[in-house]
């Protein structure tokens, strides 16, 4: 694992990953526990959507969880949370993955600012050399 990378997890970063981990508990947990209890009354952009006669062309792009339901579970409230419990992960992957897309382009830029290759500066943490 890259020392980059392993720092994260130590010293001054510990309290991020334990607010990432707190948040991500929380989400969870509403997404799973309190999804259900949700009203079914149509939201604000539903609403409009109906009133603007949109609503059987957003119908023919039909969703894998349209209306918070997962195809094939019967009970209401485990499909609505277990919809729930899909939107929160794939919210976190894609969160990730844009994550390290963004890490990614800075570490490359930060490489070419110099006058060589990326490998031959030395890291910050190490002391100058006579």
């Amino acid at each position: 694992m890259p020392d980059r990378i392993r720092d994260l997890f130590k010293g001054k970063h510990v309290g991020l990953w334990v607010f990432i981990g707190a948040a991500l508990v929380v989400a969870v947990g509403l997404a799973v526990f309190a999804s259900p209890f949700a009203s079914r009354s149509p939201d604000g952009l539903e609403r409009t959507v109906e009133q603007e006669g949109l609503s059987q062309r957003a119908r023919e792009g039909e969703s894998p969880l349209a209306d918070y339901e997962v195809p094939g579970i019967r009970d209401e409230g485990a499909s609505t949370g277990l919809a729930g419990l899909v939107g929160v992960l794939v919210t976190l992957a894609l969160a990730l993955g844009a994550g390290a897309l963004l890490y990614l382009v800075a570490k490359r830029r930060s490489g070419r600012a110099g006058d060589g290759p990326a490998s031959a500066t030395p890291p910050v943490h190490a002391p100058p050399t006579d």
